[in-house]
């Protein structure tokens, strides 16, 4: 997958969030993220947080890794979950 791809992928979830992808790049050098699902079955979360709030990044359940081809999947099905860490 490319960068411009994920870069779309992220752009729609967070829009399908009601979040600003405008906002979200620039904070970017602010920011941690992890993409990943808890459950096989799941829906992928994009867990995006304040780098101030990495701890509890590490309080929250784990996210197991997915590969792209499982990110694309999530995509076109619209089975993604965006999370905001912190406060």
């Amino acid at each position: 997958m490319t960068e411009q791809e994920m870069k779309q992928i992220v752009q729609k979830a967070a829009e399908g969030q009601g979040v600003d992808e405008r906002v979200l790049e620039q904070l970017a050098n602010q920011l941690l993220w992890r993409i990943g699902r808890i459950h096989d079955d799941g829906p992928v979360i994009i867990r995006i947080g304040y780098a101030t709030y990495a701890k509890h990044f590490a309080d929250m359940p784990r996210l197991r890794n997915v590969s792209d081809s499982e990110l694309e999947q999530a995509f076109k099905q619209k089975n993604l979950q965006v999370e905001w860490v912190g406060r």
